[in-house]
């Protein structure tokens, strides 16, 4: 994961956008594709704090690979908790744990 602020963010790894991401490690094959998929972050009208948006988005992210989400499900709802995090004081608001993918 590699975050690009206000842009959003980009996932770089082995084996299609398609493929499940993996909850442990695992052998990748030396034929392995390596692909790279952008994600635009959504906007944000009015940001109370920057503080602990990347940790959200990171997070959201996390909770979708354990969930068995498809990469792009991880990534939207990562970027939806980062944008929680923007319109809220605490670093880690106690919005967070109602958010629901849209």
């Amino acid at each position: 994961m590699i975050t690009l602020g206000k842009l959003g963010m980009m996932i770089v790894r082995r084996g299609a956008k398609a493929d499940r991401l993996p909850v442990a490690p695992w052998q990748h094959q030396p034929n392995d594709e390596i692909t790279a998929t952008y994600y635009s972050a959504p906007t944000v009208d009015h940001i109370v704090s920057v503080s602990g948006a990347g940790d959200c988005l990171a997070a959201g992210f996390i909770t979708g690979i354990i969930n068995g989400w498809e990469q792009d499900k991880c990534a939207a709802f990562g970027l939806q908790a980062a944008a929680c995090s923007l319109r809220h004081s605490p670093a880690v608001p106690a919005a967070l744990s109602n958010l629901q993918l849209c």
